[in-house]
């Protein structure tokens, strides 16, 4: 599957990850990511104390359109939720993203 990422991270004015095979639409490194795959909007969240992983969940129609009114600033109550209490979104959980999440 081809690596696709904005203009912006190509001519180096963002970051992206080239492992993946979905689109990074934004990103802080080692704390979230918001990945594009076709209509679907993905939020990682790296999450824990000693031991950090990644969380990975589908945005709902309502976090969408958070992200599409303001960008990340909208879902940081949500990234901070997901650090905090990740077992809360443990149901939402998908599929590594980074590994095709589908």
């Amino acid at each position: 599957i081809p690596v696709t990422a904005p203009d912006s991270c190509q001519k180096g004015r963002g970051v992206a990850s080239l492992i993946s095979p979905m689109t990074i639409l934004a990103q802080e490194p080692w704390t979230w990511t918001v990945y594009a795959d076709g209509d679907r909007r993905i939020l990682s969240v790296f999450t824990g104390g000693v031991a950090m992983w990644e969380l990975s969940i589908d945005l709902t129609a309502e976090e969408r359109g958070l992200w599409d009114a303001g960008g990340i600033a909208e879902l940081m109550p949500l990234v901070k939720g997901i650090q905090q209490t990740p077992e809360k979104y443990r149901a939402r959980q998908v599929p590594d993203p980074q590994q095709g999440g589908r």
